[in-house]
C-alpha cells in the first residue's frame, strides 16, 4: 500500500476509534442506562480511555497506544459477560468493544509492517 494511502487509512482508523470512544462515553445518557450499576462506569471509563488514546495516536502514533486500545476494546467486548446487564448496554459494549479491538489490530498490523 502506498505511503500516502496508508497514512490516510491510519488516520481514518484513529478517527473511527475516537468516535467509538465518544459514543461509548455518552451511551449511558443516550440509551438511558446511566443509573445501571457497573455498565455505566464501564462505558464512561472505557469510552474516555479509548477516546484519549485515539487522540494521542492521531497526534503521535506509538505501538503502546494502539495496544492499549486493543486491550481496552477486548475488555469492553467481554465486560457484558462479567456483569448482569440489560440488552442495550450488553449489545453496545459487545459491538463497540469488538469494533475498537478489530480496528486497533488492523492499525497495529500497519504500524508493525512499517517498522520492518
Amino acid at each position: 500500500m502506498p505511503t500516502e494511502q496508508r497514512w490516510k487509512t491510519d488516520r481514518a482508523i484513529d478517527v473511527v476509534n475516537l468516535v467509538l470512544g465518544v459514543v461509548l462515553f455518552l451511551a449511558p445518557w443516550m440509551f438511558a442506562y446511566a443509573t445501571e450499576g457497573g455498565a455505566n462506569w464501564v462505558s464512561w471509563g472505557a469510552g474516555l480511555l479509548i477516546a484519549a488514546l485515539a487522540i494521542a495516536t492521531l497526534a503521535a502514533p506509538a505501538l503502546w497506544q494502539v495496544w492499549a486500545i486493543l486491550i481496552t476494546g477486548i475488555a469492553v467486548g467481554v465486560s457484558w459477560r462479567l456483569m448482569m446487564i440489560s440488552p442495550v448496554p450488553m449489545t453496545l459494549h459487545l459491538v463497540v468493544g469488538v469494533a475498537a479491538a478489530v480496528l486497533a489490530a488492523i492499525r497495529l498490523s500497519f504500524l508493525m509492517a512499517g517498522s520492518k
